[in-house]
């Protein structure tokens, strides 16, 4: 991962996100990554083979599944972040717990302030990352959720 990250200062202070602590492989043995996905802490998910393949093959097709709308900050009006407005039950996106009302600000410390610009990164960096983290509000804190997709 990059030395990047998403930065803001709160009435708590410096608010930056947290970093992954992912269970590698035992020494002389190599890791063992799943067919299903796992979670493997408090908003952390090792992504499993068969998920990834998915997502490879019908990542537009998963993405319509959700609806999205621009969020703006109440305080100056401007872009602020990729607000998710449904999340069907059982949807590829429920798996990884994205629920209505998460406000989705960065990916991997990149801002993100629109659908488009969040799916561009994503793309665009996908042989680049192996852990996703993706800081987003809920209910007025900041949270980090990470997605290990390391072989």
């Amino acid at each position: 991962m990059g030395s990047e990250g998403i930065v803001q200062v709160g009435p708590d202070g410096i608010i930056a996100p947290s970093k992954p602590t992912i269970p590698a492989a035992t020494p002389g043995r190599p890791r063992v990554v799943p067919r299903e996905t796992v979670l493997i802490g408090e908003d952390r998910w090792l992504a499993g083979l068969d998920d990834r393949e998915l997502f490879e093959r019908e990542y537009t097709k998963i993405l319509a599944e959700l609806r999205f709308k621009e969020h703006r900050d109440p305080k100056n009006g401007r872009p602020d972040g990729v607000e998710i407005k449904d999340v069907p039950k059982g949807s590829f996106a429920a798996k990884y717990g994205v629920k209505e009302g998460q406000v989705i600000k960065s990916i991997n410390g990149h801002p993100v302030t629109s659908v488009n610009e969040g799916i561009s990164y994503a793309k665009q960096n996908a042989d680049k990352y192996d852990i996703w983290e993706i800081v987003y509000e809920e209910q007025g804190k900041l949270k980090t959720k990470i997605i290990d997709t390391s072989d």
